[in-house]
């Protein structure tokens, strides 16, 4: 009875299934991190065939590999020992070593005491169970003619096996676009995908594919995928290293459905990266964005350079300090963000950015928020601080009705009327964040700042400029680059 519990327990679990057979990979106790727990759980999502194409963006070294290639494999097979799955990585290296290891998991004692099965054919690329099940192991730009994935079912929610990819992009494809503006590798590898490996499931409807990855660049393939490539909707589990609150994956996927974690802000997993560690990985600005926040910089580095950006860790007596806003295009506009953010002119001539609010807001929330911004930063006037001198705000569709609204309740206002556009602007004011004029607070202090940098470095490429135009506004005005407002007035 005991073993006949144990043996559904890790059919309908995976994780239950991982904690009894990672002893077969390392002789140890797995060291389980609190992400671990959401990969698995959706991981079961697919073995019961809610979920049918899988996107999990992960850091490098969070275990990705053993999840969701070795384990799944092996667990498939214990569900199903006539399974047929194919598995792919840019490494063939790489894919024999997994190929090896979901073998060694199977005919492990651990493993044979509760599904026992045997080997008809033992090779690294290509092994057969004697029960019918099949493992392809190949890398992403090898040959897979007579491969497939999956077989057909013999009754509805059958699992009868996968396509698992990990890594299917190499680290280098993503630099040699730098080199190649068409990005050959990463162009190829999308290609491909739509080309090759999505004919292999059979059959389509019913066999899940699994792709794990750590991100290289927007349109590596998961951006590819997550924008429409193979025309299928992708459930999206995106994991950076550092979980912060009021951070989202790229909001411009067309093709995403994305999985909430739930995690509470800090370190994914401080056995791997402690906050003090995270700060060290934060140099260069792109790798960091996309191997270890999984949001790669779109376009990164058209104008601004990562080598632009300046923090400031002890604020100067300041001479003033405004807020500058950029409106959504609608009120209602749902895929729109309205950007209010807290500048401030020290003594030493620098600008700095002290504090963002971004939302999608509907009015009246618009008007509320606006409200509660200026009322924050003006209770902070003081010698120190200065004086919280205007609220500046597009002239422009919903910032013409703040402007009204703000006025009549005292507020002071200034309507900014842009005769420039946006990249004239950018060019304008990008020597002086170069020249070190333009400074920003630590990212451990404001958890904003990530996305706004990525978005400065992403332009004008990049899918929102929200947090752009408002920058433009206040640099121009408080250290020069452009006009400043007063004289648009």
């Amino acid at each position: 009875m005991k073993m006949r519990i144990a043996r559904l327990r890790q059919i309908k679990s995976h994780r239950a299934f991982v904690t009894e057979h990672f002893r077969t990979v390392e002789d140890a106790a797995f060291e389980w991190g609190r992400h671990h727990p959401v990969i698995c759980d959706t991981l079961d999502r697919v073995l019961t065939g809610e979920i049918r194409r899988l996107i999990i963006n992960i850091p490098p070294g969070y275990t990705k590999t053993l999840l969701g290639t070795i384990m799944l494999a092996a667990r498939i097979m214990a569900i199903n020992p006539n399974a047929r799955i194919l598995h792919s990585s840019a490494s063939n290296a790489l894919v024999h070593q997994n190929s090896q290891q979901v073998k060694d998991i199977i005919k492990a004692e651990r493993f044979q005491r509760h599904f026992p099965m045997s080997f008809r054919r033992d090779a690294l690329s290509k092994w057969e169970l004697a029960e019918g099940g099949e493992f392809y192991a190949v890398p992403s730009m090898g040959g897979v003619t007579g491969m497939r994935a999956g077989r057909k079912p013999e009754f509805d929610g059958q699992i009868t096996g996968a396509m698992l990819l990990d890594d299917m992009n190499k680290a280098q494809d993503a630099d040699a676009k730098i080199a190649a503006p068409t990005g050959a590798q990463l162009k190829a590898m999308n290609t491909r995908y739509s080309s090759t490996f999505q004919s292999r499931l059979f059959p389509a409807a019913t066999t899940p594919v699994v792709l794990i990855q750590q991100r290289l660049d927007y349109m590596d393939l998961s951006g590819y995928l997550l924008s429409g490539g193979s025309n299928e909707k992708w459930h999206h589990l995106c994991l950076p290293v550092e979980i912060i609150d009021g951070w989202e994956p790229d909001g411009s996927w067309t093709h995403a459905i994305p999985i909430d974690h739930d995690l509470e802000p800090g370190p994914l997993w401080e056995f791997a990266h402690t906050a003090e560690q995270i700060d060290l990985l934060r140099s260069p600005e792109s790798v960091f964005a996309a191997q270890y926040m999984q949001k790669p910089l779109e376009g990164g580095g058209l104008i601004f350079r990562p080598e632009h950006f300046s923090e400031y860790r002890d604020l100067p007596n300041l001479v003033y300090r405004k807020i500058f806003a950029d409106t959504a295009q609608k009120a209602n506009e749902t895929n729109d963000w309205t950007v209010f953010q807290c500048w401030g002119k020290g003594t030493d001539g620098k600008a700095r950015i002290l504090d963002q609010l971004r939302m999608r807001l509907e009015a009246p929330d618009l008007v509320t928020q606006a409200k509660a911004f200026w009322a924050r930063h003006k209770a902070m006037d003081s010698t120190a601080m200065g004086t919280l001198r205007a609220f500046a705000v597009e002239d422009k569709v919903s910032g013409t009705g703040l402007i009204q609204t703000l006025k009549r309740d005292g507020i002071p206002v200034e309507a900014i009327q842009r005769a420039k556009d946006k990249v004239t602007r950018a060019h304008d004011v990008v020597a002086s964040f170069a020249s070190g004029l333009v400074l920003h607070p630590r990212a451990s202090e404001a958890p904003w700042v990530p996305a706004w940098r990525a978005e400065l470095l992403s332009f004008p490429q990049g899918a929102y400029d929200d947090q752009c135009d408002p920058t433009f506004d206040a640099v121009a005005e408080m250290v020069g680059g452009g006009a400043s407002i007063l004289d648009v007035l």
